[in-house]
């Protein structure tokens, strides 16, 4: 390492420290080992309120709705990590990149590189990663990454050559803590905001024609294209995001300059295509990838929003769950309006923020009011009560399926707007829906991400009978209920309704939550 990047290193680890320890003995230690220099430091970050945010390590903005939080915690060295010599090695480093004949395959590019330490949250998902400096090896594969389960950290496989191989690498550090061995995530364009590789790589790069503006640069001194070995002459970097417009390639960037965008087929290696791997940190007690369901066969592995917050697992018909005989009305005691089709259309399943939840994918009864559904407790979760007719209902309704998974009945959360993209309905219909004209779908956006996006039929969104599904939400409107609904004519429709409003055109389109299996 070069003098001057030691001390750029040693200024940011002093103030990464002085976030969170004794300032007295972090400056003086900082005095003994930069001199002169250090006093200016001293001066500068001393002068800070007590418990202020340094806007300079770090970052925060909010996103189509999502606070997004970025926190650069400075550099970790090699030897903090790694037992051994080198990065990539069998005893206590990464896993090799492997050929199709097993073997290791990749020249070093860096045998040891430092690490940059981030900690960043989309909304209530919370990481810490370290992303290596610079790339390790080139004349690597995004197949040869995966050989050896290191390409995408979610525990499901990805199949190369005819064979499947689960993206389960994992690395115990000198640090005490587990990591997940994977790739960064890079969105599918240019400016995919959330993707691992604006926030993080463009947050702490110099920038370029392409990254500019507050959410790129914004580490107090910026790296360099040489430091990060990007840019010019520099690393074209693979990453765990498969390109949208064609299944055999992968997305890669940072050639030319940190923003390029481009995608390769996965098998392709060369001098300018590198592996630049991230270490996820696993926490104790945290959720398994996959939804847990116990009794369903739902996949191989889920498709996942741009943003990482919602899995969507793919469809489970009705029969699996509840058997041939059970529907969901009858299940729950709610005998009113008339059934669409069988009543038994098939449940979506997907996680969000920790939550398992499976939505009918159409509505599956019409003719219905929204208070008809709260008289059976199946408007709302949590035990609170809802008065119709005078009568107050406890918002309690609960079902277990044939494998004993049990869960609480209620309807979607709609928002409180159109594009209230904090909502159930937008993140989750919106996410698998092919999008209108406030929808717009999109691999990289909040809507339409899924492979193949569903119809308005398959989801039951038309005009006629059932069609506007009744809604979580409900406002005081001229001293009256009225109920958020869904979904008539467009996906992304927005309308108020008296609560007690029967109309043919309002649907029930139940939510199941998780609560427990066995």
């Amino acid at each position: 390492m070069t003098a001057r990047a030691s001390i750029r290193r040693a200024g940011r680890t002093l103030r990464a420290a002085a976030r969170g320890r004794g300032r007295a003995l972090v400056f003086a230690v900082a005095v003994l080992a930069l001199g002169s220099a250090a006093w200016a430091l001293l001066a500068y970050v001393g002068s800070a309120p007590a418990g202020a945010e340094r806007s300079s390590d770090s970052h925060r903005f909010a996103y189509a709705g999502t606070e997004v939080r970025v926190e650069f915690l400075g550099e970790v060295a090699h030897d903090e990590i790694f037992e051994v010599g080198e990065a990539v090695s069998a005893d206590g480093g990464l896993p090799a990149p492997r050929g199709a004949d097993g073997d290791a395959v990749g020249e070093t590019a860096e045998a040891a590189p430092s690490w940059l330490s981030f900690r960043y949250a989309i909304g209530d998902d919370e990481r810490e990663v370290l992303v290596a400096q610079r790339p390790l090896k080139n004349h690597v594969s995004f197949d040869d990454v995966a050989r050896a389960g290191a390409a995408e950290g979610d525990g499901y496989p990805v199949r190369v050559g005819g064979r499947a191989y689960p993206q389960g690498a994992m690395l115990s550090a000198k640090d005490g803590h587990d990591y997940r061995v994977r790739l960064p995530s890079c969105g599918q364009g240019t400016h995919a905001a959330l993707s691992e590789w604006n926030l993080l790589i463009g947050g702490v790069h110099e920038g370029d024609r392409d990254f500019r503006g507050e959410r790129f640069g914004w580490l107090d001194e910026p790296y360099t294209d040489d430091e990060l070995n990007v840019g010019y002459r520099g690393s074209l970097n693979w990453c765990r995001d498969r390109w949208h417009r064609d299944r055999e390639a992968r997305v890669v960037r940072g050639y030319f300059h940190v923003s390029r965008f481009h995608a390769t087929p996965s098998g392709i290696a060369s001098n300018r295509l590198y592996w630049r791997p991230v270490l996820e940190r696993v926490t104790p007690g945290e959720r398994q990838a996959g939804p847990g369901l116990r009794g369903m066969s739902l996949g191989s592995r889920p498709q996942i929003s741009a943003d990482r917050s919602v899995r969507y697992f793919g469809a489970v018909p009705h029969e699996a769950l509840f058997g041939d005989n059970a529907s969901m009305a009858a299940l729950v005691g709610l005998d009113v309006g008339t059934e669409l089709g069988d009543g038994r259309a098939p449940w979506l399943v997907f996680q969000r923020g920790g939550d398992t939840l499976l939505v009918a994918a159409k509505p599956l009864l019409r003719s219905l009011s929204w208070d008809d559904i709260a008289a059976v407790g199946a408007a709302r979760a949590g035990g609170e009560s809802i008065r119709v007719d005078g009568e107050a209902h406890p918002q309690d309704a609960e079902v277990t399926d044939d494998h004993e998974n049990r869960y609480r009945v209620r309807l979607l959360r709609c928002g409180g707007a159109t594009l209230d993209d904090s909502s159930e309905w937008n993140r989750l219909i919106g996410g698998v829906h092919g999008g209108d004209a406030d929808f717009v779908a999109h691999p990289g956006g909040l809507y339409g991400w899924i492979e193949r996006p569903l119809a308005d039929g398959a989801l039951g969104i038309r005009d006629g009978d059932g069609s506007a599904s009744w809604c979580f939400e409900t406002e005081e409107l001229r001293g009256e209920r009225h109920a958020v609904n869904r979904g008539y004519l467009t996906v992304a429709r927005y309308h108020l309704t008296e609560s007690d409003f029967p109309g043919s055109g309002f649907g029930w389109r139940p939510v199941l939550e998780l609560i427990s299996q066995p």
